[in-house]
């Protein structure tokens, strides 16, 4: 079994780079390109684009492939304090993330970002905290 090793606050600011960073955990989805609506190759109905050629409904990854569509992540599922964290949640879910996008086209990332205000202000005052490696312990205690 592998055993984390303890990160502070300071740890995760030099490892991202970026001053009070936050974790957000964002759900991705294929969207289509404008123009495969007017392409004569693919015909499309309430269930999804269809190859003429082959009369199948195309997966996700053919949609990419064939630059009919890219991956969004509009949806955010989760804000952590650490990158490891969100993704042991990922895991411990994995029931939720994954709907059969190839590793190439992952339907999930991890996305850091700094955050302002008073969520700074109490991020600041944790720096010299350890954080908990399991998921939902925090040093807030929530």
């Amino acid at each position: 079994m592998n055993k984390e090793v303890s990160k502070t606050r300071k740890d995760i600011q030099r490892e991202e780079l970026q001053r009070s960073p936050i974790f957000l955990l964002q759900k991705g989805r294929v969207e289509l390109n404008d123009e495969v609506l007017f392409d004569n190759n693919v015909n499309y109905d309430t269930d999804g684009i269809i190859d003429i050629e082959t009369g199948e409904y195309l997966t996700d990854d053919q949609l990419i492939e064939k630059d009919f569509g890219h991956v969004v992540f509009d949806n955010t599922e989760g804000v952590f304090l650490t990158r490891e964290e969100a993704e042991r949640y990922v895991k411990k879910y994995s029931y939720n993330y994954g709907r059969g996008l190839s590793r190439e086209h992952r339907d999930w990332r991890v996305f850091c970002v700094s955050c302002i205000g008073r969520l700074d202000n109490i991020l600041n005052e944790l720096n010299s905290s350890v954080l908990e490696p399991e998921i939902g312990k925090t040093p807030l205690g929530k």
